[in-house]
């Protein structure tokens, strides 16, 4: 997902309210994430593990990856790689876990990740070799001794991003925040440019978006460099959750253009495709209006598919609107990705076998995100139903 490019006089008009909430995005240093980052850097996870930086974090990482590095455990990895259970997935996992020792889950994850790593019992193996391998390079103490030195990455982030509003200027273009906040998660041991991004949906509450990144090393420090270079992972899976929130209740009507993943490389459903349709528009219109400038060669790659015509088209048009917000236009803003051109069928209402779980679960993430502009009876009953337990 990304990109940018064009004027920004219409949007003036449709961004003069913003959102009377503050921003919501957090720079936190994660003891789980750096245990999975370093076993991979140890165990051979294709390139997601590494310990780049120069000099004494250089060294220190390698001599913690040799202390832990056994022939079962790189087995295990190969095994888990070959499945699928690779890349961003040990990271994203990462963020299920109850504590750095990888002992259990705090939440249960998602299916997905055992699905990717060959069933309940591989995903429990590779817990279990985490936990293997905390034990053996004393990970939590070695992590303690070196706190400052990972305090400091988090600091440096967090005073890059300070004052800028990025999160916030998202919000104010889309109009509504599905997600309950973002969290940037710097690791030295996340190779740059293999940085994960995930959806953590916590139940009766708004996902939280997770952007965990790897840092560039200048004069022996790490830095994740600018807010303009941090911005497109921050915007990208917040823009996800807002389409995740925006399709669900079209997904049954809605009969995809044949051209919707044309010149998408990588992506392969309709629903991906419109993800990044819409980011690339938005990080366009984003950039040149927080930065001054957009990235020509992204711009280009984004005009390589066919339908971001169409789509550049909807958004200034929703740019101009007088109501509403991302979600609640998503008839119109899916109408160009469609075979006939016209807004698909949608619907939040329950039938007979009530809401899909997930269609219930980003309904409700909308409403609550809708009601921080303010009370609205109608929407707060809606999502008091939506939040009662459903029915066994």
């Amino acid at each position: 997902m990304s990109r940018r490019a064009l004027a920004a006089a219409a949007v003036a008009a449709a961004l003069a309210a913003p959102l009377r909430a503050a921003e919501r995005l957090s720079v936190e240093d994660d003891a789980r994430v750096d245990l999975a980052a370093a076993f991979l850097y140890s165990a051979g996870g294709g390139g997601f593990g590494a310990f780049s930086g120069p000099g004494g974090w250089s060294r220190e990482g390698a001599a913690l990856a040799r202390s832990g590095r056994a022939p079962e455990q790189t087995a295990l990895m190969a095994r888990l790689r070959a499945r699928g259970f690779d890349g961003r997935f040990p990271l994203q996992y990462a963020l299920y876990l109850s504590t750095a020792d990888a002992r259990a889950e705090a939440a249960p994850a998602p299916s997905l990740f055992a699905d990717a790593a060959g069933g309940a019992d591989e995903l429990a193996a590779w817990r279990a070799a985490l936990a293997e391998f905390s034990a053996l390079t004393g990970f939590r103490d070695w992590r303690e001794r070196r706190a400052e030195k990972f305090r400091g990455l988090a600091r440096g982030a967090g005073a890059v991003l300070d004052g800028k509003g990025l999160e916030q200027a998202l919000v104010d273009y889309l109009g509504v925040r599905v997600w309950e906040r973002v969290v940037l998660i710097p690791s030295p041991f996340v190779a740059r440019d293999r940085d994960a991004y995930w959806i953590v949906e916590t139940p009766s509450r708004r996902p939280t978006v997770v952007v965990i990144a790897g840092p560039r090393w200048s004069g022996g420090k790490p830095s994740l460099g600018t807010a303009e270079d941090v911005s497109e992972d921050l915007w990208s899976e917040a823009v996800s959750a807002a389409g995740y929130a925006l399709i669900a209740p079209c997904r049954a009507g809605i009969d995809w253009a044949p051209d919707v993943c044309r010149g998408a490389p990588n992506l392969g459903a309709p629903e991906d495709c419109a993800e990044r349709l819409w980011l690339e528009a938005i990080e366009e219109r984003l950039s040149l209006r927080r930065f001054g400038r957009v990235d020509r060669e992204q711009v280009r790659r984004a005009r390589r598919m066919p339908a971001y015509g169409r789509v550049l088209a909807a958004m200034t048009a929703f740019e101009a609107r007088t109501e509403g917000d991302f979600v609640s236009w998503g008839p119109r803003l899916l109408a160009p990705l469609t075979r006939s051109g016209a807004p698909p069928e949608c619907s939040s209402r329950e039938g007979p076998a009530g809401l899909d779980p997930q269609l219930r679960y980003w309904r409700a993430a909308y409403l609550e995100g809708a009601l921080e502009r303010g009370p609205d009876a109608a929407a707060s009953a809606e999502l008091a139903r939506l939040r009662e337990p459903a029915p066994r």
